[in-house]
């Protein structure tokens, strides 16, 4: 027999840091961002003045020539020679500082590249969070309808037996019963798929058992928001990574 896995119940925040680990567009943002890093680090030491050094040293003996007076001569001959040179690029000097400007730019736009992946990884996650959440209010509602209907439908037929009331409503209640029983079947498969499309956009495998955790909020205090349609709009357009990506790129052209 196999070994069942135990249920783990996820909170909000393990479900978003485990996502965002895992997701392979995060990854490819991660790995863009240490490219542009590279690229960066390339232009900044393009800037930079070269310097070499060079040196020797010989040592002959029998006949040979002695390169301070070239006669032959048959003394040992010690020679050695340093030299060093520098260069500094001035004619393209500005077409490499313009590069640099640009590979800049081009790092601050795979910045807020990732800063995106990571916010849809997240606003992804939250939203399957929520239909799970919602989907297991939904199914905690459906059992407790067919709980009250079936004791309904036993304290009416014993009723029935006493005489006290029709039979038709029983006959009422037993139809009322199989619906709720539906109901209850149609929840508990919208609460399976939730969790599927949960455990996907985690990566996991659809068997692995899962749960996650209720949040217990105030609606009254969560709710209130102060600002505008419009002011929410303006705000938006200035933060959202995706918009500051494209005006960076706009830039580096």
């Amino acid at each position: 027999a196999g070994i069942s896995q135990e249920k783990k119940v996820w909170t909000l925040k393990e479900l978003i840091d485990y996502a965002i680990s895992n997701n392979l567009t995060v990854k490819r943002s991660t790995y863009g961002v240490e490219t542009s890093e590279i690229g960066a680090l390339q232009s900044k030491m393009a800037m930079l003045p070269t310097l070499n050094a060079n040196g020797n040293y010989g040592l002959n003996w029998g006949r040979t020539i002695d390169p301070t007076t070239n006669n032959f001569t048959e003394n040992k001959v010690k020679s050695s020679n340093l030299g060093a040179n520098s260069s500094l690029l001035l004619w393209n000097g500005f077409r490499l500082f313009y590069n640099m400007k640009q590979t800049e730019l081009d790092l601050m736009a795979a910045n807020e590249d990732l800063l995106r992946a990571r916010n849809d990884v997240i606003l992804g996650v939250i939203t399957f969070y929520l239909n799970v959440v919602f989907n297991k209010e939904l199914y905690n509602v459906a059992q407790l309808q067919l709980r009250s209907t079936q004791e309904q439908l036993d304290r009416t037929r014993k009723l029935v037996d006493a005489g006290s009331v029709p039979l038709a409503d029983v006959l009422n209640l037993d139809a009322q019963l199989a619906t709720n029983e539906l109901n209850l079947i149609q929840r508990e498969n919208a609460l399976n798929l939730s969790l599927l499309q949960l455990k996907q956009a985690l990566q996991l495998p659809s068997s692995t058992p899962m749960d996650v955790e209720t949040p217990q909020l105030d609606l009254e205090n969560e709710l209130n928001i102060n600002k505008t349609a419009d002011e929410i709009f303006d705000i938006a357009t200035i933060t959202m990574p995706e918009i500051k990506a494209a005006d960076l790129r706009k830039k580096s052209t």
